[in-house]
């Protein structure tokens, strides 16, 4: 995202360099999701309201951790809201 915005001119590099010294500030918690489940799991979301597989990550993970979505993706909230996660 940062190399898009820098390329677009929406940022200068002093941004982006001062937003990964941010990132290294943060405590960031990974998840190990994987196996042929969850790739038919993603499938059938991107399948079933018509995501992209980026965005079908994004449902997954918001549902199985039983969170809210924020995005400013129109599709990716229709889709959220569909499964309750808005």
């Amino acid at each position: 995202m940062l190399n898009t915005s820098l390329k677009r001119d929406r940022i200068q590099h002093t941004d982006a360099e001062e937003t990964l010294a941010l990132f290294g500030t943060m405590r960031f918690i990974t998840d190990s999701e994987d196996g042929t489940q969850f790739s038919k799991e993603l499938f059938e979301l991107a399948q079933v309201y018509h995501v992209t597989p980026y965005d079908a990550v994004c449902l997954e993970l918001t549902k199985r951790m039983k969170a809210k979505l924020k995005s400013h993706d129109k599709n990716l909230l229709a889709a959220a809201r569909m499964i309750g996660a808005i």
